[in-house]
């Protein structure tokens, strides 16, 4: 095993020295490792991993169409990976664009609130976004209570490059720099408390990267601690033993190779063996990086190759046809409107459009001297204010749908969301004749998820808890006059938004 000098003693907050001058508190972990080891591990996980949904972050960006729409463009990344410049000076950070979404919001007929109203995709397989930064004022940190994600934070300005597409890394700018941070993963949550909170400092000599772990931020430059892996060893580790006393019995800390996911990838080194030589402060580790067939046993939500656009409008009784895009092109596809079709499925020019059902037999009649600024459809004249077509498309094993939901009429209501501690809160409204806005009692609404898996009970929506579909169209129907059609349509992105993007987008 390497040898380490002797250091500092480890503490979550300053200690003072014989002249009463508050010392800056010591590393409680520190990793070292090769710099090419550690830009090789990055690597490797991010070939395997680097289209995995599960692992990566949603980056929202907004833009005003006209004066009642909006668009939100949410691109999904995936597992980074990290390249450090041998001696540190620069950091690359590279992660894929797995989805690319366009989410339509609409204020329709002088409506108050936002309803989601389209859910388009475009192609974004083969981008990379990469971010240089320099590494000088690099540090990651990791908080259990807020997610338990290790994020990577900076404070000089970054460069963002999309290869062949400047104005797309220009919509990445805008989002990270007012941040300064972006994620790299999420960890399970530590045993020892003193990692509840970590903040994670970079140094590098040559071609080593020494990462020095604190419970609290660290004001000064870390020490340099001389530990190297030995001969058999890809890595090594120094726990201070005040941090973990359990190391003074010459066992390893609990979190032995939970501390591995700060600063490389998680689980690509597992613990070889370790050793506690008084006086030391530090219990030193050896770490061996997993084998390929280990490695491959990791799980991986990928993104679907196969994609139609749009993923789900509205359309209305009458309207144009409308091109279905499958993604990527040329696929060799069968197509088919599912049954029972309401509209057609149509190949024109070798493009295929869906053109929306031209009418109603026998016509509607709606009540114009009704309380609602938009007429109401009288039951008696139509059975339902909706239908769905769906656009089921096969192509090498892989299907995608395409979701058109049809109004027969237009909404009179529209619907609020608002977050809650039991989900996501749904409340139904209408607009009376004179414009004004009117609540309707929860006691008074029926819900009705027309389109995806979610479900809305008592008003709360939830996703499915298996597999959820990455949004639902819901339906309110304000059940006062049983003798109307008064209702409201959105699509609720869950879980393409997270709550928390989706109130605030929903609700501006």
């Amino acid at each position: 095993m390497g040898t380490h000098k002797k250091g500092n003693e480890c503490q979550d907050s300053g200690s003072q020295d014989a002249s009463g001058v508050e010392n800056e508190p010591v590393a409680c972990v520190i990793g070292y490792i090769d710099t090419p080891e550690l830009n090789r591990l990055w690597a490797e996980r991010y070939a395997r991993s680097g289209h995995d949904l599960s692992g990566g972050e949603s980056v929202v960006a907004e833009r005003e169409m006209n004066a009642t729409t909006w668009e939100l463009s949410v691109v999904n990344l995936g597992y980074p990976k990290l390249e450090f410049e041998t001696g540190g000076r620069k950091l690359k950070l590279c992660k894929n664009l797995l989805t690319d979404l366009r989410l339509e919001l609409s204020k329709p007929n002088g409506m108050p609130a936002r309803q989601a109203i389209r859910i388009e995709q475009s192609g974004a397989s083969g981008k990379v976004l990469e971010v240089t930064l320099d590494s000088s004022d690099l540090h990651a940190q990791y908080h259990k209570q807020q997610g338990s994600e290790v994020r990577l934070h900076w404070s000089n300005p970054a460069t963002y490059e999309i290869e062949g597409d400047r104005v797309s890394a220009d919509r990445f700018k805008q989002h990270y720099e007012p941040l300064k941070r972006i994620k790299l993963a999420t960890l399970t949550k530590p045993v020892s408390a003193a990692l509840a909170d970590a903040w994670v400092y970079f140094e590098h000599d040559n071609e080593q990267t020494r990462s020095y772990v604190f419970s609290q931020p660290r004001q000064t430059a870390a020490g340099s601690g001389q530990l190297q892996a030995s001969e058999g060893e890809d890595a090594a580790v120094a726990f201070h033993v005040l941090t973990f006393p359990v190391t003074l019995t010459q066992l390893p800390p609990a979190d032995k190779n939970w501390v591995i996911g700060l600063f490389a990838p998680s689980g690509s080194l597992t613990w070889g063996l370790g050793g506690y030589i008084p006086p030391m402060e530090y219990y030193l580790g050896a770490y061996k990086a997993l084998g390929a067939a280990q490695a491959q046993a990791i799980p991986a939500n990928t993104a679907q190759g196969l994609q139609l656009s749009p993923l789900v409008t509205f359309c209305d009784r009458g309207g144009r046809p409308e091109e279905v895009e499958l993604m990527p092109a040329g696929a060799q596809a069968t197509w088919k409107l599912e049954e029972p079709e309401r509209g057609k499925l149509l190949l024109q020019e070798g493009k295929h459009y869906y053109e929306p059902p031209k009418s109603i037999n026998p016509e509607v009649r709606f009540n114009q001297s009704g309380d609602t600024f938009i007429p109401a459809a009288y039951r008696a004249s139509i059975d339902t204010p909706t239908a769905t077509d769906i656009i089921k498309v096969t192509s090498g094993g892989e299907t995608t749908y395409s979701t058109f939901v049809i109004r027969w009429v237009h909404p009179t209501h529209f619907i609020r969301v608002a977050k809650q501690t039991s989900g996501l809160k749904l409340s139904l409204f209408f607009l009376n004749r004179s414009q004004q806005e009117q609540a309707v009692p929860d006691s008074q609404v029926s819900w009705q998820v027309v389109a995806g898996n979610g479900s809305v009970v008592s008003g709360i929506f939830k996703p499915a808890a298996q597999n959820p579909s990455p949004y639902s169209v819901v339906r309110g129907v304000d059940e006062t006059r049983q003798d109307e059609w008064r209702w409201g349509l959105t699509i609720i992105a869950l879980p393409i938004l997270d709550i928390d993007t989706l109130v605030d987008f929903y609700s501006r």
